[in-house]
């Protein structure tokens, strides 16, 4: 079992993936997606998202009902047409950029794949 390197209650990542805790709707299920599917990921100090949980803007966001408009977020990339989008820490900044700073050295290819916005 690899080692926990972040949680909090609605993410876990290690060194093979981030698992996003209740994803799936309506029965909350999780979904593991293993580092090397993320394509890109992109860091938010303020995203204006509308949703606690389901599809908006091509972004399919975990549950999280703390997740307000205007927090931090994190985007990730994984080859389809829909993104997935989670809000460490319920979105607190420094939390975000921490977990970014972690993606940097987790996704294959590079620092080119981990892009900050607002930092």
């Amino acid at each position: 079992m690899d080692m926990i390197l972040f949680e909090d209650n609605t993410i876990k990542i290690t060194r093979g993936g981030i698992l996003l805790k209740a994803y799936y709707f309506p029965f909350a299920g999780e979904k593991m997606i293993p580092m090397e599917n993320i394509m890109q990921a992109h860091i938010h100090k303020k995203f204006w998202m509308s949703t606690t949980w389901g599809l908006s803007n091509s972004v399919w966001w975990n549950r999280n009902y703390y997740r307000k408009r205007g927090c931090a977020c994190i985007i990730l990339r994984t080859g389809g047409m829909i993104m997935k989008g989670f809000s460490p820490d319920e979105g607190n900044i420094e939390t975000t950029e921490k977990v970014g700073k972690l993606l940097l050295k987790l996704i294959p290819g590079g620092p080119g794949m981990v892009t900050f916005f607002g930092y």
